[in-house]
């Protein structure tokens, strides 16, 4: 999401930065997720999307963020949890708002579906409109 969104002119206005984690233990240190709910839900999970979205509203105050975390293969599967299961958190000032996608085709299309879908969630909220989706 972050390289699609500084990838237009003018981005620094808007856009503050982001943390891409992909290991544990730094969703953990850096934003405070406990290591407890991982390994209870897992980093696949709406637990970890939300407390991501904790962590960074904790850090940085009040914002418009995403958090992200899923499975784009072609390894990784778990039981429940086949590739392209995809949490998406997304956050505004006052709200917060997670969902479970499951998306189709390789690992390129797994991602590029959920940067559409969550940068699509936060055009919303941004709007003011009901909610992300």
């Amino acid at each position: 999401m972050a390289a699609t969104l500084t990838g237009a002119a003018g981005a620094s206005r808007v856009f503050r930065g982001s943390y891409v984690l992909y290991c544990d233990e730094e969703k953990a240190r850096l934003l405070g997720v406990a290591p407890a709910l991982i390994q209870e839900q897992g980093a696949v999970s709406e637990g970890c999307v939300l407390s991501l979205l904790q962590g960074l509203a904790r850090d940085h105050g009040p914002c418009y963020a995403a958090a992200v975390s899923g499975i784009a293969g072609p390894d990784g599967a778990r039981p429940g949890k086949p590739v392209g299961t995809v949490w998406i958190g997304l956050a505004s000032p006052n709200d917060r708002y997670s969902k479970r996608f499951q998306f189709d085709g390789d690992r390129e299309a797994v991602r590029r579906q959920a940067v559409e879908v969550g940068l699509q969630g936060l055009l919303r909220l941004v709007k003011e409109e009901e909610g992300p989706w």
